[in-house]
C-alpha cells in the first residue's frame, strides 16, 4: 500500500467512520492498462474490474424481458 501511495496511485480518504484507499486518476489510468494484459489481470476472476473500468459492458439485472415474436 505505501508504494501505491508513494507513487500517487492510491490517495486516502477520511470522510467516512473508518479510513479508506481510493485510486487516483493516475492509478485507474495503470489498472487500465493491466486490464488490457489478461496474463496480469485474469478478465474472468477480475471481471467487476473490467465491468467498472468500461472496458466491458454489465451483464444486465433480473429478468430479460420478453419481446413479442
Amino acid at each position: 500500500m505505501q508504494s501505491l501511495l508513494d507513487r500517487g496511485m492510491v490517495e486516502i480518504r477520511t470522510t467516512e467512520v473508518h479510513p479508506r484507499a481510493v485510486f487516483t486518476a493516475a492509478g485507474l489510468e495503470v489498472l487500465r492498462r493491466l486490464a488490457h494484459q489478461p496474463r496480469l489481470l485474469d478478465p474472468v476472476r477480475f471481471r467487476h474490474l473490467r465491468v467498472e473500468l468500461g472496458l466491458e459492458a454489465a451483464e444486465p439485472c433480473g429478468p430479460t424481458p420478453l419481446v413479442p415474436a
